[in-house]
C-alpha cells in the first residue's frame, strides 16, 4: 500500500469516526432531554 493510500484511508477512518461522535452526542442530548421531561411528568402529576 502506498503512503498516499494510507493517509486516505486514515482520514476516511477519521472521518467516520467524527460522524459517529456527533450522532452519539445527539442521541446523549435526546436521551437527557427524554429523562428531564420524565422526571418533570413524574413530579408533577
Amino acid at each position: 500500500m502506498k503512503k498516499q493510500e494510507l493517509i486516505k484511508e486514515l482520514e476516511d477512518i477519521l472521518e467516520n469516526f467524527e460522524g459517529l461522535k456527533f450522532t452519539m452526542n445527539k442521541r446523549c442530548d435526546d436521551a437527557i432531554e427524554l429523562v428531564k421531561s420524565l422526571r418533570f411528568k413524574i413530579k408533577y402529576k
